[in-house]
């Protein structure tokens, strides 16, 4: 019987309708409430601190250019000074006591002290009547410079800062504001990734969360509202809930396009970043420049790459106390432990065969050395080795340079003594030898000479050879060259 009611019922076009269309639709209906539920409730937990993280608040820039101690000096230079009212009571009040005294006084001397009291109040009245006069204009000067103080720009409404979204370079630069309440300061530089889709003009941030999710099953941390679909968020992460992130699972692909055109239209920045933002620009306040630009005042900053042996990885610059990147730095490899030169010689190459590398595993192509070795004096020397990554980490290595005397320095001397014996022997040998030469040259000299003469004299040839003998004996015998007489 039952079954027969349902099928006429089923034959009712009106009951087919309502069974087909309308009902789906309340359960769609209540399926969505309860989801949009849901977000606002995990999104009001998180922004109260409720999350499975845990995020150092120190990481927080303080705004060193708050507007609120120029606002009050503006406000209390800009109110007029106080000053006494010319038609005070109090001068009534003397005025009335002077009479009264004048009145009691007796009666020959009324007619001079009545002339003198009259010629005093008149200076009296003419002192008061200037002094009001200067203390009127006093009161319109401080009033007119009030007037002028405050009539400068007001300041107190502003919002702290502007974001300038340069889809020429994928660049943003935070602003804040000058004296005139104009954007000019730039104060801080971040890399991203637009993408052809990011909108461009003037918009105002309205709400940020925590943990948002985005388009492809991704997720995205510390996002800030732009217009539309469109936000600030990090780079994608690949699992994630409302509940919280895998802050292993962050796109590595996605992470080293940082810096080109990349994204399906928001704008992607590193973890960091997003977190600054978070901290630092007011929901519904904060104002936002997406367009394209001719430059950057503070210029293109460089974000560091991610290992490419793994699609997922974490964010180097996520503040959470869990990243495994907190406790890395820059490095070296091929530096010696130690290096022995001789003292004199020239200075090794010490960049030779040294290897630097940044935080997350990839080569750097800088570094410096410092070193303070004097070759030329014996000792011990200490070289360091730095390098800093696009992080602003900063890495050291050493190495230990020793400078040892050198081993000819001794042998030196000896040899110069040896050389002074070899000159001298040969400096007494030599003068004795050229002595008796000489001495015995001239012994035969004068012998031929005494020949001579004695051939000339007629024949005293005996005569003549005996003393050429013995000049020649005397000329042997002597060796310092006394034979030469």
């Amino acid at each position: 019987m039952r079954y027969l009611k349902l099928k006429k019922l089923w034959r009712n076009a009106n009951f087919r309708f309502v069974i087909c269309i309308i009902v789906p639709l309340l359960i769609f209906a209540i399926g969505v409430t309860a989801i949009n539920i849901h977000k606002t409730r995990v999104n009001k937990e998180a922004r109260e601190g409720d999350s499975l993280y845990y995020f150092d608040p120190e990481a927080v820039i303080v705004d060193p250019n708050a507007s609120s101690e120029n606002s009050e000096t503006q406000e209390s230079s800009g109110s007029p000074s106080s000053t006494s009212d010319p038609n005070d009571s109090s001068h009534s009040s003397e005025e009335t006591s002077q009479a009264s005294e004048s009145s009691s006084a007796p009666e020959s001397s009324e007619q001079s002290e009545s002339s003198e009291s009259s010629d005093s109040s008149e200076s009296s009245e003419e002192s008061e009547s200037s002094e009001s006069s200067e203390e009127s204009e006093s009161s319109e000067s401080s009033e007119s410079s009030g007037e002028t103080e405050s009539s400068g720009p007001d300041l107190s409404g502003l919002t702290d800062y502007l974001l300038r979204v340069n889809k020429a370079t994928n660049v943003i630069t935070v602003f804040t504001y000058d004296e005139n309440g104009e954007y000019t300061i730039p104060v801080k530089a971040m890399i991203c990734s637009t993408g052809p889709n990011t909108p461009e003009g003037s918009f105002t941030m309205s709400y940020q969360a925590s943990i948002n999710e985005l388009i492809l099953d991704e997720w995205g941390m510390y996002v800030a509202h732009i217009t539309g679909d469109y936000l600030f968020h990090s780079v994608p992460y690949l699992s994630g809930s409302y509940s919280g992130i895998d802050h292993a699972s962050v796109n590595v692909y996605d992470y080293n396009n940082l810096g080109t055109s990349a994204s399906h239209g928001c704008v992607r920045i590193t973890c960091g970043d997003a977190y600054w933002i978070y901290c630092n620009c007011s929901a519904y306040e904060t104002l936002i420049e997406i367009g394209w630009y001719d430059s950057d005042p503070l210029g293109k900053p460089t974000a560091i790459k991610l290992p490419t042996d793994s699609d997922r990885n974490w964010d180097p610059t996520d503040p959470s106390s869990e990243n495994p990147w907190n406790d890395k730095k820059p490095y070296f490899t091929g530096v010696a432990e130690e290096i022995t030169i001789e003292q004199g010689s020239a200075l090794p190459d010490f960049e030779a065969g040294v290897t630097a590398y940044d935080t997350c595993y990839n080569e750097l192509w800088y570094f410096n050395v410092s070193d303070d070795v004097d070759v030329n004096t014996p000792g011990t020397y200490t070289v360091t080795y730095s390098a800093t990554d696009a992080l602003g980490r900063t890495g050291y290595a050493y190495t230990t340079v020793i400078v040892k005397p050198a081993e000819n320095s001794g042998d030196n001397s000896d040899s110069s003594g040896d050389t002074g014996e070899s000159s001298g022997e040969a400096g007494g040998g030599s003068s004795g030898e050229s002595g008796g030469e000489s001495g015995g040259g001239a012994g035969e000299s004068s012998g031929n000479s005494s020949d001579s003469g004695a051939q000339d004299l007629g024949g005293q040839t005996s005569g003549s050879s005996g003393s050429g003998d013995s000049s020649e004996n005397h000329s042997s015998e002597s060796s310092d060259g006394e034979g030469t007489e």
